[in-house]
């Protein structure tokens, strides 16, 4: 008995069937890897962010034996919060200090709403009260990169020689 012919054509495959075959999976595997070249297109896009360290360089010097400046350099790119400044001292304990946060640049924020941000740079004055000529500080910031991360709030140490009191 003999079998119809569409049934004959799928259980012997003719040579045009398995030129079209070869041909499909030709196509498969050029595509695959062209998918797998754009892949890695997108991925050479995706944003490289900085560590905090780089992203915001902080530096603090003596001024005078009762003046210090803490500076941040930022990144292009990013940017501190204002109200996540702090700055305490650590040692000596009974260290007065006191600092105001000069204005920043209005911001929203879709996580704090309005706030003050700084780019490029930030000089904060730091007025001291103490005969101490080492002095230690705890330094809190916080800030994010315009690209969309957000850093958890960093705390720093920085340890600074005062000149001698004249």
């Amino acid at each position: 008995m003999r079998k119809p012919q569409l049934l004959q054509r799928i259980t012997r495959p003719s040579m045009l069937d398995r030129s079209f075959l070869r041909a499909l999976l030709l196509v498969g595997l050029i595509s695959g890897t062209g998918l797998a070249q754009a892949d890695g297109l997108f991925a050479q896009s995706k944003p490289r962010f900085l560590p905090a360290h780089e992203a915001f360089v902080l530096d603090a010097m003596a001024l005078e034996a009762d003046a210090i400046e803490v500076r941040w350099s930022i990144a292009p790119g990013y940017y501190l919060y204002q109200h996540r400044l702090a700055i305490e001292a650590v040692q000596p304990a009974d260290l007065a200090l006191d600092w105001r946060a000069p204005p920043g640049r209005k911001f929203t924020d879709e996580h704090f709403g309005p706030v003050e941000i700084y780019q490029q740079q930030l000089s904060l004055p730091v007025a001291l009260s103490t005969s101490a000529t080492t002095v230690t500080l705890k330094i809190q910031y916080q800030g994010c990169a315009e690209a969309g991360l957000c850093y958890p709030p960093q705390e720093r140490h920085l340890t600074v020689d005062l000149p001698a009191r004249p």
